[in-house]
């Protein structure tokens, strides 16, 4: 099984570089065949690119909701994610909506997704570093993403 550790942020948006950051750490500690990292600054249809060809991807972004106090760590079902009222750019494609473009346009895309939130405090404001309460959630994100890509995987 091929597998995608991505993570989403803007490393200029403060506590939004924490996916950066979570999938940064996977990288250095994971040594399981099949398992690539990768980062992304993009959104919209370029995670359309970035998805292609993978069986299950792992997604961890920083979060903003009312589900959790800043500094959780949880998983999330893609039916879970708010979607925007209206796209008005190309980087307000839902990752949902990549998803199913892709497979519209009969690109190999990944059956399994499974999308780690970190609710954070603040994700708009133009500062070049993440806040205490997201920085202390990194460890168990990167556990919690080594421990699922760990799991034994069902037979089919």
């Amino acid at each position: 099984m091929k597998t995608l550790v991505l993570g989403l942020g803007n490393e200029l948006l403060s506590d939004d570089a924490v996916g950066l950051l979570v999938a940064g750490e996977v990288e250095k500690v994971i040594g399981l065949p099949g398992v690539e990292v990768k980062t992304t600054q993009s959104a919209g249809f370029r995670l359309v690119e970035l998805l292609m060809g993978y069986d299950k991807v792992i997604v961890v972004d920083a979060i903003i909701s009312d589900r959790a106090p800043a500094g959780e760590v949880y998983w999330l079902e893609l039916d879970d994610l708010v979607r925007p009222l209206r796209a008005v750019a190309n980087h307000n494609i839902h990752l949902a909506d990549a998803l199913e473009l892709g497979r519209k346009l009969n690109q190999p895309m990944p059956q399994e997704v499974r999308v780690l939130a970190i609710e954070v405090e603040d994700n708009l404001t133009l500062r070049e570093s993440v806040g205490d309460v997201a920085m202390a959630a990194v460890p168990k994100a990167v556990k919690m993403i080594l421990d699922e890509l760990r799991a034994p995987q069902p037979k089919s």
